[in-house]
């Protein structure tokens, strides 16, 4: 198991899925580290938790719910830490480390 998970948003319409969006419906599930937006068959993000814990919890809570009512339905997968950190490297990803207490 990894700490990260990984969100790919089933969508047909243009939605705003920012960083800010992403974090409000995680943060309940564990301590977000990082979040990283990027573009590949659509949109994806990956997301950092502190713990497997926290990261299992929240693909186990949040896998086939939609983001807004009816669309932007997630799938959620384990991701590697070294994928994430693959992706920061790409020019049209929005990294986000956060600094929480």
């Amino acid at each position: 198991n990894s700490t990260s998970i990984k969100f790919q948003f089933k969508t047909k319409i243009f939605l705003i899925i920012s960083q800010e969006v992403i974090y409000a419906i995680c943060h309940p599930h564990g301590k977000v580290l990082r979040i990283v937006i990027f573009k590949k068959n659509g949109v994806q993000a990956m997301i950092e938790f502190d713990s497997i814990d926290s990261a299992t919890r929240a693909r186990e809570n949040l896998n086939g719910c939609d983001i807004y009512s009816s669309c932007c339905t997630l799938k959620i997968d384990y991701a590697k830490v070294s994928e994430m950190f693959k992706v920061m490297s790409c020019e049209e990803c929005s990294t986000t480390s956060l600094k929480m207490s």
